[in-house]
């Protein structure tokens, strides 16, 4: 395994584990609160998925097991910072480690204020991927401070805050910044459809999330301008694969094709919203940020 292989592996497993913390966290947070109280039943019963502490899981082991997920992040997070020198990213870590717990933990959760999604569209969007490229990029034997080196080479000491974006002499690039930018969106979409789901459960409970402040019909037309936003992002994103190489065609058309089943895929979920098939919305939704990001591996392939 090669140190950018290395690196790039442990990026994941920071993500991963995050993930598993917070959900844990707010599992845990929910249901001390009684957020969660209706839901200890089967979810073919109830239609939402069940939570643990509602089904009797003592919230002890729940809190434990997001320590020990937050644990394992945490480790790996710093060796990554170490390795590749770039020691301020343990504090960004530290940021979306206490982010991911005041989501529904402490006693003023910003989840309970409606701030939900933006959190989610920041810290599993932009931190995430950016600080992933960002990573790997400083863990190149020859990284000099430029990603890609061009006819048109501008010195990082006289350029400019775009030179810096479209040459990648930061180690973050343009195509990286919208990709983020998709992701995040489609992190946000998937919360706000959860929350949809969950209205009339988050108004007794003192929940106010977004949809509960905005309404569901609000909340779907926010849903739906960001499904449009994601797409037109994603073309420029598309733009930017099929010009940064020369690329076979067949491999040119596997490209495109997976686009179009992503841009699908998205559509299909603002379809089972509207028939209120949260569950079938929310599979589609988890699986569109793998079709996010699958044509742009395949297009970086050559």
């Amino acid at each position: 395994m090669t140190r950018v292989q290395f690196i790039a592996l442990l990026c994941l497993v920071v993500a991963v584990c995050m993930q598993i913390a917070v959900n844990f966290a707010n599992d845990y947070s929910d249901g001390i609160r009684g957020s969660d109280r209706d839901r200890g039943g089967a979810e073919r019963q109830s239609g939402k998925p069940t939570r643990l502490v509602a089904s009797g899981v003592s919230p002890r082991h729940v809190l434990f097991a997001a320590a020990c997920s937050a644990a394992i992040a945490c480790v790996c997070g710093i060796v990554v910072a170490v390795s590749v020198h770039q020691y301020w990213l343990i504090v960004v870590g530290a940021v979306a480690l206490l982010a991911g717990w005041l989501y529904t933990g402490g006693k003023h959760p910003y989840g309970y204020s409606g701030w939900g999604e933006l959190s989610a569209a920041v810290f599993f969007g932009p931190v995430a991927t950016l600080g992933t490229q960002y990573a790997v990029y400083h863990s190149l034997d020859d990284f000099s401070g430029l990603g890609n080196q061009t006819a048109s080479y501008v010195s990082p000491i006289s350029a400019g805050i775009g030179d810096i974006i479209a040459q990648g002499m930061s180690g973050i690039d343009l195509l990286g910044i919208l990709l983020s930018m998709c992701v995040g969106i489609n992190t946000a979409i998937i919360m706000l459809v959860n929350n949809i789901r969950d209205i009339e459960d988050d108004i007794p409970s003192g929940k106010r999330t977004l949809a509960v402040r905005l309404g569901r019909k609000n909340a779907e037309l926010i849903m739906e301008a960001g499904a449009v936003l994601e797409v037109s992002l994603s073309v420029a994103v598309l733009s930017l694969v099929l010009r940064s190489h020369i690329l076979p065609q067949v491999q040119v058309w596997a490209v495109v094709m997976l686009w179009i089943a992503h841009i699908l895929m998205l559509v299909m979920v603002l379809k089972a919203v509207l028939f209120e098939d949260y569950r079938k919305a929310l599979s589609l939704a988890g699986m569109n940020s793998l079709f996010a990001v699958m044509y742009v591996v395949v297009g970086s392939l050559w």
